[in-house]
This record gives C-alpha cells, sequence and structure tokens, in this order.
C-alpha cells in the first residue's frame, strides 16, 4: 500500500499535485500489508479488533471465539495456540486464526413422588464423554425406588456418561411400615384393614378378642391404655401387643343392644381411613351408605341382613369406584326397616 510522498514532495495526500519551479524528483513509498483470516470447526463464530480488510507489519489484533448456543470454546490453531479467549496476535504475515468449538448437553432431573437428585459435579452444560454422578435423595417417609428416562435399575448414587441431551427421573414411593399383633393370655387381635404393610400417617384400627372365660386387660408396646378397640397412626415398624387376664368369673358376659344406635365414626375428622360402628337390637336388612353434601350417594358399605350386636366398617375415604373423594363434609346413614340414622363425617387431607 502507499505510505509517502519523499524528495520533491512530502506527506501523505495521494494524488497529490507539483508546481514546476525547477527540476525535479518524486519519490513514493510503499508498504507490505497482510491479512488476518478467521474459521470455526464447530458452530460459533470470531470476531477481530480492528476488524481490517489488512494489517501494517506488528499491528495487534484481539480476536474474541463466540459459540453458539450448546457450544463452548475448546482451542485455537494455525495462527494461534492455546484456549485464551480472547486473545491477540501480532502481524508478521499473512496468517489464518482457526477456533474450534465443541456440542455440549444438558443433564435434566426429574422426581415422581416425594424427594429430590444431585448432580455430581453440578453444571448446566456437560462435554460428551463427561461423567455425572446422579444421587436420588427421598423426603422423610418416603424411599427411593428406581431411575427411569436416561437410566435404569436402582443403583443409587449411578453414573450417567454423557451422550446426548439427557433426562433422568427418580421415582420415590411411601415408606412402608409392618404392624404386627401379640398376646399375652388368651385371646386374638384383629386389624382392620389387615394389611402386610402400610404407608406412614394410614389408621389401623386394632380390637381384641378375648378366648372364653378370658377378658381383656390393656394394651402395650405400639399402644397404651384399654380402649378396646383403639386406633394405631403408623409412622414406623410396630408391635401392638394385647393383654388378657382369665375371667374370675369363669364367664365372659355378653351384652346385646337394647336400641337401634349409629355411633359417631373413629377417628373424626379423618384420613385415609375411620371406623363406623352401630348397634342393630334386633336381626334386620341393613344398609349403610355414605354421601355428600349435596345426597348423593357415594358408597354403599352394607347391604345385607345382619344379627342383634355391635357391629363395625371401616370407610376408606373412597367411592364405589374405588376413587379417593376429597377433602370435605359427608354424611353415612343406617337404614333399617323400623328406623333410618344419620350422623357426619368429616375427612381431612
Amino acid at each position: 500500500m502507499f505510505d509517502s510522498w519523499s524528495d520533491g514532495l512530502t506527506g501523505s495526500e495521494n494524488p497529490d499535485t507539483i508546481v514546476v519551479a525547477s527540476d525535479t524528483t518524486v519519490t513514493a513509498t510503499f508498504i507490505r500489508t497482510y491479512t488476518v483470516a478467521t474459521n470455526v470447526v464447530g458452530n460459533g463464530s470470531v470476531t477481530k479488533t480492528p476488524d481490517q480488510a489488512t494489517y501494517l507489519l506488528g499491528d495487534t489484533v484481539v480476536v474474541t471465539a463466540v459459540p453458539d448456543s450448546a457450544w463452548v470454546f475448546d482451542g485455537w490453531s494455525d495462527g494461534l495456540t492455546g484456549s485464551e479467549n480472547p486473545d491477540t496476535i501480532v502481524v508478521t504475515s499473512d496468517t489464518t486464526v482457526i477456533a474450534t468449538f465443541v456440542r455440549t448437553y444438558a443433564v435434566i432431573t426429574n422426581v415422581v413422588g416425594n424427594g429430590s437428585v444431585t448432580k455430581a459435579p453440578d453444571q448446566a452444560a456437560y462435554l460428551l464423554g463427561d461423567t455425572v454422578i446422579v444421587t436420588a435423595l427421598p423426603d422423610s417417609a418416603w424411599v427411593f425406588n428406581s431411575w427411569s428416562d436416561g437410566l435404569t435399575g436402582t443403583d443409587n448414587p449411578d453414573t450417567i456418561v454423557v451422550a446426548s441431551d439427557t433426562t433422568v427421573t427418580a421415582t420415590f414411593v411411601p415408606q412402608t411400615y409392618a404392624v404386627t399383633t401379640n398376646v399375652v393370655g388368651n385371646g386374638s387381635v384383629t386389624k382392620i384393614p389387615d394389611q402386610g404393610t402400610y404407608a406412614f400417617g394410614d389408621t389401623v384400627v386394632v380390637t381384641a378378642l378375648p378366648d372364653s372365660a378370658w377378658v381383656f386387660d390393656s394394651w402395650s408396646d405400639g399402644l397404651s391404655g384399654t380402649e378396646n378397640p383403639d386406633t394405631l397412626v403408623v409412622n414406623c415398624d410396630t408391635m401392638v401387643t394385647a393383654t388378657f387376664t382369665e375371667d374370675p368369673t369363669g364367664i365372659r358376659e355378653t351384652i346385646l343392644p337394647k336400641r337401634l344406635e349409629l355411633f359417631q365414626n373413629r377417628p373424626n375428622p379423618f384420613n385415609p381411613t375411620t371406623v363406623i360402628e352401630f348397634a342393630l337390637d334386633r336381626e334386620t336388612r341393613v344398609v349403610l351408605s355414605i354421601y355428600d353434601v349435596t345426597g348423593k350417594e357415594l358408597r354403599r358399605l352394607v347391604d345385607r341382613r345382619l344379627p342383634v350386636g355391635f357391629h363395625k366398617e371401616v370407610w376408606d375415604g373412597r367411592d364405589r369406584r374405588g376413587n379417593k373423594v376429597a377433602t370435605g363434609v359427608y354424611f353415612y346413614r343406617l337404614h333399617t326397616s323400623h328406623r333410618t340414622l344419620t350422623r357426619k363425617a368429616v375427612l381431612l387431607k
């Protein structure tokens, strides 16, 4: 490129004008220019500062690698080496600079149930081949069940080798507990509902049934007192012991109800189950139903002929299709051939 005039002219104006006054020599000086070209491998771009078509010997040019979304700058090659970004070129020749970009991937965690998932290292993006350790952390009264989506199985913690965008789902299920019964003396214990395991917060109604010539004395271990039936709220593996003692008379008194009665459900409010007890003073056909506040029958617990005596049924808070009903006020009605009785129950979740 043209640099300047000398001898009969000075400066760098081009073109310039000479006024002839004598023999004159004019010298034009030209200097070499150089190019700085940029190129990329992967998805991204390179900026130059200053951004010019050509540069002079010794000029400095700052180059900056700008990755596209989901890509990261990996390093320079050709006219530069290393991974410093931005970096500086001192111009000494025509130069090409290549910026290499590599793809990044997301590892997203999700949960079913109550719990959380940690990642180590915990980053927004990972490179191909990175390893990520995921750990499932259940909330109180829940347990880790299994992985799905980007992982399978039950190993916890487990490791992901990154090969693509990945979602990992940890499934948690409620902790289950055993409720076992024991007796001291002669008798037995029933559980309602009678299940192998129960979830945290379930209620179990236990009833002590003495053998002939024995009477129920008290509960111990997971329950105390003498209420019979009694209700256990499950929060751990529990043993319930019923103690029976011999009836000093040798005869266990049988008490028969003297009138039709419908007792208040226990517990009330309840979640998820409650016991409804009633007394029949005669053998009769009985219909025991659950209704909502609009008067719609949701569930029929009993529809059969029953003998004189005390009876109980458990409502598990579900309608006739097995669906859980919503929090609210419900009515249970006992209908016989000679009388109908109704009481109110409250379900709280």
